[in-house]
């Protein structure tokens, strides 16, 4: 059987980008998916006198926000339409960006979903049931799993939080992978204060555990392609 997955088509004034490199991994990124911008609340504190007690409590409180920082991030896995999880081998070639490289190629293990929050800040990882990064060993023996989250660029300003974004994580057929080990997967999303150096990297939310299927079916994504110049 084969599954088709829709993306939308890349708007705007270019194609954003969510890069890392977790557990030896590779990962850059495009976008494909409208951001929709996340309800924003303003909290404010209140004291009706000065005393050192409620100074405490406020100081106390204001860490409290700064650690929480953006809250809401989510990941799950996109869905067949007999409810299956989107796991697969990709038909074609899938091209995500505008660079020459930025390319899935055909043949490669892929795992899709979801995500809630910021691409400019965000990482997806995959782990077995046994707590092992899902990946494929090149030919000097490293882990190899690639990685990218998908984001429209506005015409103007950042990227913003995105509130139904994808991600696509794969492992290409070049990379030995042995799969009879692995009998279940679940996504963690990670979240850093800095893209370039990772600071401040935690787990910010992860799904819960979907079965892999004996017989990979194959997946095509539809629309959201780059446009050739």
């Amino acid at each position: 059987r084969a599954m088709t997955l829709p993306l939308a088509a890349c708007t705007g004034g270019g194609t954003g980008s969510g890069k890392s490199n977790p557990g030896g991994s590779q990962g850059g990124g495009s976008g494909a998916q409208p951001p929709a911008s996340g309800t924003t609340y303003k909290v404010g504190i209140v004291k009706f006198m000065d005393h050192a007690s409620l100074d405490q409590i406020e100081s106390s409180l204001q860490a409290e926000l700064d650690v929480l920082g953006v809250t809401g991030d989510n990941v799950d896995f996109r869905r067949a339409g007999d409810g299956t999880a989107a796991i697969g081998k990709l038909a074609a070639d899938y091209k995500y960006g505008s660079n020459p490289e930025d390319v899935i190629p055909a043949g490669s293990i892929i795992f899709t979903g979801s995500y809630k929050g910021n691409p400019a800040y965000n990482a997806v990882l995959l782990y077995d049931q046994d707590g092992r990064i899902v990946g494929g060993v090149d030919a000097q023996g490293n882990l190899k799993a690639s990685q990218v989250i998908l984001a429209d660029v506005p015409a103007e300003g950042d990227i913003q939080n995105v509130s139904d974004g994808t991600w696509i994580y794969w492992i290409e057929s070049g990379w030995e992978t042995d799969l009879k080990g692995i009998q279940k997967v679940r996504a963690e999303l990670y979240r850093v204060n800095d893209a370039l150096t990772n600071e401040g990297q935690r787990l910010v939310s992860d799904s819960l555990f979907e079965t892999l299927p004996q017989t990979l079916p194959e997946i095509e994504f539809s629309g959201g392609s780059i446009p050739q110049q």
